[in-house]
């Protein structure tokens, strides 16, 4: 079909690997059931925004390095780590699956199962 041709010449055009064009077919499969909102790059570029507000912001720093005998100066993105795992930790699909006590954990070495004890 003709849409059929439009994606093949996006996934060329856009160079996509084959894990990644079995994932943007799986994507288009999906559409039959559920409705695809987006319609053009300014939508997404909202939707980026509202999740940008969510989360921990990034902070722009310039860094002045010398090397051999100039100053190298480098724009630097970075965020607090600990704003981060806070962020993380309060996130109900992600927060629940963290682990902070000991575990009596097997592994097994080719011959037997051996105990130990994992403290994260």
């Amino acid at each position: 079909t003709r849409i059929d041709f439009e994606v093949v010449e996006l996934v060329l055009e856009a160079a996509l690997t084959h894990q990644q064009m079995d994932w943007l077919f799986d994507l288009i499969c999906h559409t039959k059931s559920e409705q695809f909102t987006l319609q053009n790059c300014k939508d997404v570029q909202d939707i980026w925004d509202v999740a940008l507000s969510k989360l921990t912001p990034f902070v722009k720093e310039e860094v002045v390095v010398p090397f051999q005998g100039d100053d190298k100066t480098f724009q630097l993105f970075h965020h607090s780590i600990w704003d981060w795992a806070v962020d993380l930790l309060q996130d109900p699909q992600v927060g629940l699956h963290f682990v902070f006590d000991a575990e009596w954990l097997l592994k097994f070495n080719g011959d037997k199962f051996i105990q130990f004890i994992h403290e994260p």
